[in-house]
């Protein structure tokens, strides 16, 4: 990695420990130890400890090769990056998973992030590439930290556009929704792609902007998996295990017309029942 001559580029905006970085200083890749922890389609994401205080953090690290490869060309990837910082820098929420800070070089793009204890995904999946179902009480109960977190990404005037299992992870026994690499400003009509087609609202095109009500609908469906271990087919067909509440809910948040909303999710009978 050549960085020779070129001018350091970053930003914190939260400190990670009284003896660490502050928001006068302009981190760097030699700051923090890093180790793999997963890989997405557009981003790795590391457990990474700060060497100046051996604060623990998260980095996501997005590459500028690899996505140039993908068809992100220069200037878009860039913008891209820098709307995913300004949304998520104004989030604060214990459902949340926290932006301390950013920085970038010559082949990568890097957001400090608050660190988590495990992948909700990876941590059911077992060797052979199968999902653990949750039970239902525990699957409502993860559903509700995230439903709370996204009414707060709402309220502030923002659609997170990728709810699904791979962009939620637990810290401290509670769920953190993460990864705004697509969210935007509600009715931005900003021209961004829409994230898994499997959580994907039926009435989304490709050219479609994004909606509160989309994001409910992924939440409908990141439910179902939760519960099953596999994606909805419609008519929806449920386990003999689910109860006829869950099933109404889930019906509910992933109907095309009259679907729930975040409101009316918390005044649901069993959703009301679960203490958190």
């Amino acid at each position: 990695m050549n960085t020779t001559n070129t001018k350091k580029i970053g930003h914190m905006f939260k400190t990670l420990s009284p003896n660490g970085l502050t928001p006068n200083d302009i981190p760097e890749l030699k700051d923090f130890q890093l180790t793999l922890s997963s890989k997405g389609s557009c981003a790795e994401f590391y457990h990474a400890k700060e060497v100046k205080s051996s604060c623990v953090c998260g980095i996501k690290k997005i590459s500028k090769s690899e996505n140039f490869k993908k068809g992100w060309d220069r200037w878009k990837l860039k913008d891209n990056v820098k709307r995913e910082i300004q949304i998520h820098s104004t989030l604060d929420n214990k459902y949340v998973i926290s932006l301390y800070g950013y920085f970038e070089d010559n082949d990568n793009y890097y957001l400090i992030l608050e660190d988590a204890d495990d992948d909700l995904y990876y941590h059911r999946l077992t060797s052979a590439g199968k999902f653990l179902t949750l039970e239902e009480k525990t699957t409502l109960k993860y559903i509700k930290m995230v439903a709370i977190g996204l009414q707060y990404i709402h309220n502030n005037g923002i659609v997170h556009k990728d709810i699904k299992i791979e962009n939620l992870v637990i810290r401290d026994g509670d769920i953190k929704i993460i990864d705004f690499g697509l969210s935007e400003y509600i009715n931005a009509q900003v021209d961004t792609f829409f994230g898994t087609t499997e959580y994907k609202a039926p009435e989304i095109g490709d050219k479609a902007y994004a909606t509160k009500e989309t994001d409910i609908y992924a939440l409908g469906v990141t439910t179902y998996v939760l519960l099953h271990g596999a994606y909805p087919k419609f008519p929806l067909k449920f386990g003999s295990y689910v109860s006829k509440d869950c099933e109404e809910l889930i019906s509910r948040m992933t109907n095309t017309f009259g679907r729930i909303t975040l409101e009316e999710f918390f005044e649901v009978e069993i959703i009301k029942k679960i203490e958190l």
